[in-house]
């Protein structure tokens, strides 16, 4: 998908996005423990939903709006994932440095979104940052490498929609789909294997 981005092969892109992450889908489904694991059900969800996402984004004409909504709820089934077995007492940290992060570079994108988007960028935009630091702060206290698979996964999801941002509503550059893809699909597999079981780091 990358490297279809970079050579501009529109006809690859449509090929090669989906097949991406239905082979994540496959990834996550083929796990042996999957039916079992509500954590890996809900991981499924996200990578359903941030599929139904790819097909809206990759469409010729623009159906940014539903994208956004779709990798929205897929990202509410990463929060369900990343809550279910976590114990109560979350360390406060990754949700300070996110929403401070992000209170940062919104100003940075604001002028340049559309009025109509606005609400639904801030929405999505608050949910991938309790996302990513339910994920952080999950990581810290799992302290497995499961864990920190989603964890790295869900810091690149924010790398990836920040670049996304940038060039879709501040400035455009021509290696924008290769970085946001660069870096999205990483982010999609690692939360994909974080769904298999869970390893000691030590």
């Amino acid at each position: 998908t990358v490297t279809a981005h970079g050579l501009g092969r529109r006809s690859l892109v449509y090929v090669f996005k989906p097949l991406s992450t239905s082979l994540l889908l496959a990834l996550v489904a083929s796990g042996p423990s999957f039916l079992s694991s509500p954590y890996a059900i809900a991981i499924l969800a996200g990578l359903f939903f941030s599929l139904v996402g790819d097909v809206f984004l990759m469409l010729p004409a623009d159906h940014f709006r539903s994208g956004l909504v779709s990798f929205l709820v897929a990202h509410a089934c990463y929060v369900h994932a990343f809550l279910h077995d976590r114990p109560l007492d979350v360390p406060v940290a990754p949700f300070a440095v996110s929403f401070a992060v992000g209170a940062l570079v919104l100003p940075a994108f604001w002028a340049g979104i559309p009025s109509r988007l606005r609400a639904p960028v801030v929405v999505y935009l608050a949910l991938l940052l309790v996302m990513a630091s339910l994920a952080a702060s999950r990581a810290m206290q799992l302290q497995d490498v499961s864990a920190v698979c989603a964890s790295a996964g869900a810091a690149l999801f924010v790398l990836s929609d920040s670049v996304l941002a940038w060039a879709r509503f501040r400035r455009p550059f021509p290696a924008a789909q290769v970085l946001v893809h660069g870096t999205y699909f990483p982010a999609q597999w690692l939360i994909a294997v974080s769904s298999f079981s869970v390893w000691p780091i030590a």
